[in-house]
């Protein structure tokens, strides 16, 4: 059998010398010859492991020196190769070797029966270090899996069931396989991929139980991510996402437990805050109308009241959404008077946030009168808040004296409890100085008052049929009963 061997052996050496050589047409006799040798290579007993190898060589030398008839010789050789690099020993030379017959990878035979063989050493590769380890065995798979999409899913499978048994490391390179795999198809088949494969990633990246399942997952579908600049890549990511986030975001907000539904409210106020413009109009109506009519009135919850309140507070960082929120905010006027403290601090905490804008007022939202009755009689940290909301119009200290006390006059005449919290706080929002010069402003007033009333009561009889000089009446330099308070002021 050696003899044989070493005929065969010497046979080979000049086979591929006359292969290598520049004619490009070979013997007839050669390429019968070759073929019969291929249909022998994978039968040769492992002794002839040296053999095989040459065998091998003369048949990827078709290849490269694309002979005619290579096609007869490339099904066993690949399964060869496959076989070799799937070895703890192999070398990434052999590895090489294999991807260099990527042209020869369309000819397989996936429906074919007699391909079950090499189909099961691709399946097998990847989750072998040998094929994982190296950047040519992760392209040598990336480049097969798209060749059919019946087997794609096959393969697809069996990464997700190795996911829990692969070392970590070999996670990651999951990512480009399944990039090239798009990246290589036609349309039709980029859209099978995307929904067969890519979509179903995303979804149990979003929705699987394990925390580490969700991380590596999470891992693989990064590649794809860090490739958005590529040509179709960012629109591609776009349309698979959308159904999964969105859906799976509206589910969630109307999850049975209160904790979810009001951390989803959060989480989506935040992302439409940070997307606006990236995000549909449908869907963005969507997520409000959700909010405003659904959520912000969800009677079993206080919680999720609140996160409404605070989920519009993040909006309004983003200024593109004013216009969009100034017209349905005054639907939460309510919400100002609910029964949980905690909510009605998060409203005064968004009219807060509203004051700070050019666009939108807030006794728009909030009329001034409710302000007033929930400051006469609500709790200390939501009288503070109000403070806040209220000072500056109704103690303007950029303003006149005579518009400071106009101003304070008809926040005793709307509310004289409100006015005694609202002394009570003052101070808080003045300087030592600022509170001295209106204490002595006030005094100033009330003791001219007083001598005009007792000067008018001693001339009453007097003056009873004259005119009075309004230049000098106190009620109109003050302010006194028909006063009228205008915030735009």
């Amino acid at each position: 059998m050696e003899k044989v061997f070493k005929s065969l052996d010497c046979l080979i050496v000049l086979a591929t010398a006359t292969v290598v050589s520049n004619k490009l047409q070979i013997p007839p006799s050669l390429l019968e010859m070759s073929i019969l040798l291929h249909d022998l290579l994978l039968s040769l007993p492992d002794t002839a492991d040296n053999l095989k190898n040459n065998f091998s060589k003369l048949f990827e030398t078709f290849w490269t020196k694309e002979k005619p008839g290579r096609e007869y010789v490339f099904e066993n050789t690949l399964h060869y190769l496959f076989q070799v690099n799937l070895k703890s020993k192999s070398t990434l030379k052999t590895m090489k070797r294999l991807w260099q017959l990527r042209s020869a990878f369309p000819l397989i035979k996936f429906d074919d029966p007699s391909s079950q063989d090499l189909k099961n050493l691709i399946c097998e590769s990847l989750v072998s270090p040998s094929f994982m380890k190296k950047e040519e065995g992760v392209r040598v798979l990336g480049s097969i899996l798209p060749l059919n999409l019946d087997f794609m899913k096959t393969c697809h499978e069996v990464i997700k069931k190795s996911l829990v048994t692969v070392p970590k490391n070999f996670i990651p390179k999951y990512g480009p396989i399944y990039f090239r795999a798009w990246q290589m198809s036609n349309e039709e088949a980029k859209l099978k991929i995307e929904t067969g494969s890519i979509q179903d990633i995303m979804y149990n990246a979003i929705h699987a139980s394990g925390i580490q399942l969700v991380k590596d997952l999470r891992k693989i579908i990064a590649y794809i991510h860090r490739q958005k600049k590529q040509k179709g890549v960012a629109e591609m990511l776009h349309r698979l996402y959308a159904p999964l986030l969105w859906r799976s975001l509206k589910i969630l907000l109307m999850d049975p437990c209160p904790s979810i539904r009001s951390r989803t409210v959060l989480g989506v106020c935040q992302i439409l805050s940070a997307y606006w413009q990236m995000i549909p109009k449908e869907v963005t109506r969507t997520y409000i109308t959700t909010l405003i009519e659904d959520l912000a009135w969800d009677n079993s919850s206080a919680e999720v009241r609140e996160s409404v309140l605070k989920g519009i507070v993040l909006l309004f960082n983003c200024h593109y959404c004013h216009l969009i929120l100034h017209p349905i905010l005054p639907e939460l006027q309510n919400l100002f008077h609910d029964s949980s403290e905690k909510v009605r601090i998060a409203m005064v905490n968004l009219l807060i946030k509203v004051k700070g804008l050019r666009k939108v007022k807030y006794w728009s939202i909030v009329p001034v009168e409710h302000l007033l009755a929930r400051l006469a009689t609500d709790s200390q940290p939501v009288a503070r808040r109000i403070m806040k909301v209220i000072f500056s119009n109704f103690l303007p200290l950029d303003k006149t004296v005579e518009v400071q006390i106009i101003r304070i006059i008809s926040l005793i005449e709307s509310n004289p409890q409100a006015a005694r919290i609202f002394f009570q706080h003052a101070p808080k929002f003045m300087s030592l100085e600022q509170v001295v010069s209106f204490i002595v402003l006030l005094c100033s007033c009330i003791l001219r008052y007083v001598r005009d009333k007792k000067h008018a009561t001693d001339d009453s009889i007097l003056d009873s049929e004259m005119p009075k000089d309004k230049s000098n009446d106190l009620e109109e330099d003050c302010g006194n009963e028909a006063v009228s308070f205008d915030l735009e002021k």
